[in-house]
């Protein structure tokens, strides 16, 4: 399952990925790197780290939550469902997918350093061109989030103990290299008003 669902690569090495990642409304960038990646059956797991700078605090924040984005952050997702639609190994599937990111704070930007962790489900699917050197793929994900927000919180106002979030994923790979566009749907704090006018991310990355 594993080959197909991950594109999973010869080993660890070639699974390693980096990303730059700028919103549509610029202001902000992000660069991330997968330092490690390796697979226990057909679960992945990573650990990466990143930069994150931003002259727009709204959208530091909530870059943050969805993308776990920190001085080290580690993820790992286990597919659930998984139909093949037999044509160059597109399918359609579903994934549990929990992360943890941290930010530890080395300036005045974040007021004290951060942990957190949410808990995803993401729905995806993956379609090919006739000879496999284009890809796209779509990821759904609804995820609830908790942990030390405290700069979402003081943005926007609130004082929440968790968030319940959706986004959008789409990915676009040909040959190595990778375009990604996420599109923030939805954040409802606990016991708080949805937080709304979200930011949309592309980024283009590579894969070695």
């Amino acid at each position: 399952m594993k080959y197909t669902f991950f594109d999973f690569k010869m080993d660890s090495i070639r699974s390693r990925n980096a990303q730059i990642t700028i919103p549509m409304q610029g202001q902000t960038l992000s660069i991330s790197n997968t330092i490690v990646v390796d697979y226990v059956g057909n679960t992945r797991i990573s650990i990466g780290t990143s930069i994150l700078a931003s002259q727009k605090d709204t959208l530091l924040a909530v870059h943050s939550l969805f993308n776990g984005v920190g001085n080290f952050n580690g993820e790992w997702e286990t597919p659930i469902i998984y139909r093949s639609l037999l044509i160059h190994n597109d399918f359609l599937g579903f994934s549990f997918n929990p992360r943890i990111s941290t930010i530890i704070n080395t300036s005045n930007v974040f007021e004290k350093s951060i942990l957190s962790a949410d808990i995803g489900f993401n729905s995806v699917a993956k379609l090919s061109g006739d000879l496999g050197n284009i890809t796209f793929k779509i990821a759904w994900r609804n995820a609830f989030a908790m942990g030390n927000y405290q700069f979402l919180e003081k943005i926007y106002g609130i004082n929440a103990i968790g968030f319940y979030y959706n986004s959008l994923q789409l990915k676009f790979k040909v040959q190595a290299n990778i375009f990604t566009i996420n599109i923030p749907l939805l954040i409802v704090p606990i016991n708080s008003s949805i937080i709304s006018n979200l930011p949309i991310y592309a980024g283009f990355g590579f894969s070695f």
